[in-house]
C-alpha cells in the first residue's frame, strides 16, 4: 500500500474521504461503515483505515486537500464526489449540522 497520498489511486482517495466524512459527528456508525465497505476495494478499506485512523483531524484535512489539488479534480469528479459523501451522511437517517458545516467546508476548499 502506498502510504504517500499524493500516489494513491481513486478508490484509496474515496475510501479515505468516506471515512474522514462518517467521523463528521464523532463516530463512525455501522451503517456509514457498511456503505463504505460496499462502495470501495475491500484491500483498500482495510489498508486506508488504518492511515486514517493513525491521522489526526488536521492531517485528515490536509490530505484531502493536497490529493485532490495535486490530482486537480475536474467539476464533475468533485460533483460526484460531493454526492457520495452527501448520501453517507444520510445512511444512519440523520444530517446533522456538524455533517453540513463539514460538507460546506469541504465544497468551499476543494472547489
Amino acid at each position: 500500500m502506498e502510504t504517500n497520498h499524493l500516489n494513491w489511486n481513486k478508490n484509496e482517495f474515496q475510501t479515505y474521504l468516506l471515512l474522514y466524512c462518517a467521523s463528521a459527528d464523532l463516530s463512525q456508525g455501522a451503517e456509514e461503515l457498511h456503505f463504505i465497505k460496499e462502495h470501495v476495494e475491500k484491500s483498500d478499506f482495510r489498508t486506508i483505515h488504518k492511515v486514517f485512523n493513525n491521522d489526526t483531524d488536521y492531517q485528515s484535512l490536509k490530505r484531502v486537500q493536497e490529493y485532490v489539488n495535486h490530482h486537480n479534480l475536474s467539476s464533475k469528479e468533485l460533483t460526484d464526489t460531493f454526492k457520495e459523501v452527501k448520501t453517507l451522511f444520510k445512511i444512519d437517517g440523520e444530517y446533522d449540522s456538524m455533517e453540513k458545516h463539514l460538507l460546506n467546508m469541504l465544497k468551499s476548499l476543494l472547489e
